[in-house]
């Protein structure tokens, strides 16, 4: 839900104004830049998608606390 309420928002964004949402970090992620062109990247979402219901933990091992 929470990623089909950003796609919305950036449609609503792109259509207004493409270079609004170069600066945004929600937007970021599902964005592509081709040729001064801002559009949607479909296999971004699509890579999102599979990550649904799944809880993603990163860490750094090896330092020293």
């Amino acid at each position: 839900a929470a990623r089909e309420a950003i796609l919305g928002q950036l449609e609503e964004a792109l259509a207004k104004s493409p270079k609004s949402v170069l600066g945004n970090t929600g937007f970021k992620r599902f964005t592509s830049v081709a040729r001064g062109a801002i559009t949607i990247d479909r296999d971004a979402v699509a890579r999102d998608a599979r990550l649904d219901g799944k809880f993603v933990l990163r860490t750094v091992t090896g330092r020293a606390c």
